[in-house]
């Protein structure tokens, strides 16, 4: 079994309105490498692949109702969800997590799911810290996880 992990800072006063975006957080001492793990793709039971993460952006809409949006890419596969979908922040952790079914809408990707579990962190929510499973259109999982800057 494979899991990913990231952690930080507690969070510290976190907006009460507005919106946070994050994008993948850089390592600019070693070539510009993300701050993720590699991604597991399980094509099986027995068989697993690596792909390399180069895009993950989130937006978190505050309010009464927490809403989510991302933007995934690897070397080999991509996310992208065009409307943010309601999902469960706690206020005074930072721990999250969002749910979506069929990101491209229509009934275009009806096994598609996109699971996100993850934390803010620092000042402000200065960074976000993820892990995600995503189930593309051919049934192959997806799992990994990543630092996140606010931008």
């Amino acid at each position: 079994m494979y899991q990913a992990h990231v952690w930080g800072p507690s969070l510290a006063n976190l907006p009460i309105s507005g919106t946070l975006n994050y994008t993948l957080s850089l390592d600019t001492n070693v070539n510009n490498m993300p701050h993720a793990t590699p991604v597991r793709t399980i094509y099986d039971q027995n068989a697993n692949g690596d792909n390399y993460l180069s895009v993950f952006n989130l937006e978190v809409q505050l309010g009464q109702q927490t809403k989510f949006k991302a933007d995934v890419q690897t070397n080999s596969w991509y996310f992208y969800q065009a409307n943010a979908v309601t999902g469960n922040l706690n206020k005074n952790s930072g721990e999250f997590h969002f749910n979506v079914n069929d990101p491209e809408g229509f009934g275009s990707c009806p096994a598609c799911n996109f699971k996100v579990g993850g934390f803010l962190s620092g000042e402000q929510a200065v960074q976000a810290g993820v892990v995600y499973q995503y189930r593309d259109n051919d049934g192959i999982v997806h799992t990994g996880g990543a630092v996140l800057d606010k931008q």
